[in-house]
C-alpha cells in the first residue's frame, strides 16, 4: 500500500496515512487551545506547544477518530532551541501531548518514538511517533 502524507505549518508537522486502508483517514489541524504549561503532576515539563492534530473517516468529515484501525506515523520538528531547553535542565528532549488533564510522554515501547536529526539543519530534526489510537491532544516538545 502507498502512504498519502499531510503537511501542516509550514512542515514542522508530516503526518502518513495508508492510502488503500478499511476506513479514510484525513488529518486535520485545530486550535491548539488552552493547555497546561506548568503542570504539577507527571515527568514531562512542556517546553513549547506544537500542534493539534485530530484525525477523521473522509466519509465522516468532522467526526473525530479515537480509534484508527491502521498505524499512522507523526513526525514534528524540534528546534534548536527546544534541543538547548532540555540540555539545559539536563533532560533528554522529548514529545509528549496533552490528555486534557495532564501531558503524557510518547515512548519508543508504546509509540515507536524516535528523534531523527536533520542531516542539513543543526540542532534540528523530528520526533517521530506511530499511534492506532488517537484523540483531540495537542502535541507539544518537551523534557
Amino acid at each position: 500500500m502507498n502512504t498519502k502524507k499531510y503537511t501542516f505549518l509550514e512542515g514542522d508537522v508530516v503526518v502518513s496515512v495508508l492510502e488503500g486502508a478499511t476506513k479514510k483517514l484525513r488529518p486535520v489541524k485545530l486550535d491548539v487551545g488552552s493547555v497546561d504549561m506548568d503542570p504539577k503532576t507527571g515527568d514531562f515539563k512542556p517546553i513549547r506547544v506544537v500542534a493539534n492534530i485530530v484525525l477523521e473517516d473522509e466519509a465522516k468529515p468532522g467526526e473525530y477518530l479515537t480509534e484508527l484501525g491502521q498505524s499512522v506515523e507523526f513526525q514534528i520538528r524540534y528546534r534548536s532551541s527546544d534541543l538547548k531547553s532540555a540540555r539545559k535542565e539536563n533532560k533528554p528532549l522529548a514529545l509528549g501531548f496533552w490528555d486534557g488533564q495532564r501531558w503524557v510522554r510518547f515512548t519508543p515501547e508504546k509509540h515507536n518514538f524516535e528523534l531523527r536529526p536533520d542531516p542539513n539543519v543543526e540542532d534540528s530534526g523530528y520526533g517521530v511517533v506511530s499511534i492506532t489510537r488517537w484523540g483531540d491532544p495537542p502535541t507539544g516538545w518537551g523534557r
